[in-house]
């Protein structure tokens, strides 16, 4: 197919491809291909998905995800507290804030907090 539509069956001789990003981003709220890899993981922490993995499979777990209109995030209203602190997680390790990582399991932890042997 050509670039901007979506992944059929002339796109990859005759078969569906999933992976495919020869997608049109622009029909997304947030558009899958114009994040960052830090904006990936957060939108998929936020949705309660894997944030790991190379930036192609994010980008292909978020648009499916919006494809689907987050059923997963929504589902039961559980797991909106685990979102969360995905998300928190993520943006203290892009600020290098270890310390406060380890602290969200309850216990301040400090760069003079003992280490256990």
């Amino acid at each position: 197919g050509k670039k901007g539509t979506f992944c059929n069956a002339e796109c990859h001789g005759g078969k569906t491809n999933t992976q495919c990003l020869n997608f049109d981003g622009s029909v997304f709220s947030p558009n899958p291909l114009k994040l960052s890899v830090g904006a990936l993981r957060k939108e998929l922490a936020a949705r309660g998905l894997s944030p790991m993995g190379s930036k192609t499979e994010m980008i292909i777990r978020l648009r499916d995800a919006l494809k689907e209109g987050s059923a997963e995030s929504g589902a039961a209203g559980g797991g909106g507290g685990k979102n969360e602190l995905l998300v928190a997680i993520i943006e203290l390790g892009e600020q290098l804030n270890y310390e406060a990582i380890l602290s969200l399991a309850g216990v301040p932890i400090s760069a003079a907090s003992a280490v256990g042997a």
